[in-house]
């Protein structure tokens, strides 16, 4: 029976990108009934963390953070059933906004604003369940418009 159970660590290896990643880990958490669960986490090959976040029942759950190399925070959010749920926020490596909106089972959900790296409004998209419906505009660095398109059931309209 080659069920895995408790505590998991895996290390890099010799096949890894660098020889300076040998024998930093590369992930850890637990295993019940060979199912991820619990709190886990994933490092770079630097060790420096790149994910965090709850298991249940081999599932992603909870809050779950992503971070860029630097440490800065890439991505937060939540998951339900391994699905990505409720409101997420993703930043550029100098830690300012990227882009925000929520998720509704996997899809994007509602209003998602993108930013530019100077904070300035890059788009604004809406979306039905992972379909872009109504107005979708996007912007120049300057904030001047750039593009303007209507969505329906997904559906550019011309």
């Amino acid at each position: 029976n080659d069920l895995i159970e408790g505590l998991y660590i895996e290390y890099y290896s010799t096949d890894s990108n660098s020889i300076d990643s040998i024998g930093l880990i590369k992930e850890k958490g637990n295993y019940l009934n060979d199912k991820r669960t619990g709190y886990w986490e994933l490092f770079y090959s630097d060790g420096s963390l790149y994910i965090s976040g709850y298991y249940k029942n081999g599932l992603m759950v909870n809050e779950w953070n992503v971070y860029h190399r630097n440490g800065e925070l890439k991505q937060k959010g939540n998951y339900q059933n391994g699905k990505e749920t409720g409101y997420w926020k993703f930043y550029y490596d100098t830690g300012k906004p990227a882009r925000e909106g929520e998720f509704l089972k996997g899809e994007r959900h509602k209003n998602w604003t993108l930013y530019h790296e100077n904070k300035t409004v890059k788009a604004y998209f809406n979306y039905d369940e992972g379909k872009p419906i109504g107005i979708q505009k996007t912007y120049y660095e300057d904030g001047s418009l750039q593009s303007e398109n209507n969505y329906i059931n997904g559906v550019k309209v011309m």
